[in-house]
């Protein structure tokens, strides 16, 4: 093998090289760019759907919490009852007002 054919091997390879290159250009630019896209793209919805999953999760506890407050209500109402009955039943109840007219 003498110089001149080292340079022409050297030259060939820097050839193959440089091709190569591109081609991982453009593999990048076919393969990586779109991948990575639509893993921002599933972030995005990702979060967008943790919000509404919030929204709805606060419209819930909104219910619930009103639905202890009128359960609160109803026990006062059965409390304020029962002790009426009790006070009929023992003979201490108020006589009933009549309407004047």
């Amino acid at each position: 093998m003498n110089p001149s054919d080292l340079v022409q091997l050297i030259g060939v390879s820097t050839v193959c090289v440089a091709g190569l290159i591109g081609v991982a250009g453009l593999v990048v630019r076919v393969v990586i760019v779109p991948v990575a896209r639509a893993k921002l793209a599933t972030a995005a919805a990702q979060a967008q759907s943790q919000s509404s999953d919030t929204a709805r999760l606060e419209g819930r506890m909104d219910a619930l919490e009103e639905e202890v407050r009128r359960l609160g209500d109803s026990f006062e109402r059965v409390a304020a009852t029962a002790e009426f009955d009790a006070q009929l039943r023992a003979g201490g109840a108020p006589p009933p007002r009549l309407p004047s007219a």
